[in-house]
Order: structure tokens, then C-alpha cells, then sequence
């Protein structure tokens, strides 16, 4: 996946799931996806990892970044069950 499409990729989730408009998502709005507690421990877990910031909001880098690592994890998957 290109840079554009992780950045349009991003811009879309942004756009459908930022309810408040500030241009980040919060664990709240990202919970409307996955409301299950399992996703909820994934989500804080994401928030954890990927929220440099620390100002409880993923904004659209550190969302590209989250989208950058699950692809490097599935084509590892991948590559693991090919051998």
C-alpha cells in the first residue's frame, strides 16, 4: 500500500468516524466499530502503542502508523504460514 492510500485510507476513516470533527479519533469513537470488551482491551492496547502524543487521541500520522504496522504483521503472517 502507497503512502496516498494509507493517507486516503486514513483521511476516510477519520472523516466517517471523528464525531466531535476534530480531526483525530478518541477511544470512544473508535469503541463504534468494536464494542465488544475483547476489541475494547485491543483499542487501549493500540492507544498505548500508537498515541506518541499522549494527548488520548489517534491524529492521522499516528493512525497511518497503525495501519503501516498491521499490514508489516500481516504479510509476516503470511510469510510464516507459506514455510
Amino acid at each position: 500500500m502507497s503512502e496516498i492510500t494509507y493517507e486516503g485510507a486514513a483521511d476516510y476513516l477519520i472523516e466517517r468516524l471523528d464525531k466531535d470533527k476534530n480531526g483525530m479519533l478518541s477511544v470512544e469513537e473508535l469503541l463504534v466499530l468494536l464494542p465488544t470488551e475483547q476489541m475494547k482491551e485491543k483499542i487501549l492496547k493500540i492507544f498505548e502503542n500508537y498515541d506518541v502524543n499522549r494527548d488520548g487521541q489517534i491524529d492521522k500520522e499516528e493512525l497511518i502508523n497503525i495501519m503501516k504496522a498491521s499490514r508489516r504483521l500481516d504479510e509476516v503472517s503470511k510469510e510464516a504460514k507459506v514455510e
